[in-house]
């Protein structure tokens, strides 16, 4: 996570949406659905759960080239250069995720992601990460999605029935 993942910035562009960085709270959101035991969570508050799926929403519009904003309308309309014009800016530098969908008046649809499980480097390791995983439900695949070769070196897209966790898939849905 960068800290512009927990920047103020996001005040202006989450307004409205029901997602305010408001007055920092206690995390309370659901466990994870692919287990039965409860995944613990790393975010100590609601604005650092916000801030964890910000990383979320810009890491995959980085490496896969794939924005998952709202409104879906305004997204498909962005030119494909415009859209690489701010993937590489993003990429550059993280704090110019919150300028771009205020510029382009859409918001990260944080809804459409959900836990699917948390890594966490082994401790043997010198640089320990620990990193939540999320399942995103889409309409259709992006046409401007490819990977960057860079953090991310292949892409693949499942339809719901294909991938290897179709029951979460559908448990996201009904969510």
């Amino acid at each position: 996570m960068d800290p512009a993942d927990r920047s103020e910035a996001w005040q202006s562009v989450l307004q409205g949406t029901g997602k305010e960085y408001g007055p920092c709270t206690p995390c309370r959101h659901a466990p994870a659905l692919l287990t039965n035991r409860a995944l613990h969570c790393h975010a100590t508050t609601a604005r650092e759960y916000l801030a964890d799926k910000i990383a979320a929403v810009r890491e995959t519009f980085e490496e896969c080239g794939i924005l998952i904003a709202l409104p879906l309308d305004k997204v498909a309309a962005i030119p494909a250069a415009e859209l690489q014009m701010w993937r590489k800016q993003v990429h550059t530098d993280a704090a110019a995720f919150p300028r771009m969908c205020a510029r382009l008046g859409i918001q990260p649809m944080l809804s459409a992601l959900h836990e699917w499980s948390i890594w966490v480097t082994p401790t043997i390791e010198t640089k320990r990460f620990f990193t939540r995983f999320y399942l995103a439900v889409l309409p259709s695949l992006p046409a401007h999605a490819a990977h960057d070769s860079l953090e991310a070196t292949t892409t693949d897209w499942f339809r719901p029935e294909e991938g290897a966790v179709p029951a979460v898939l559908a448990a996201a849905r009904r969510a």
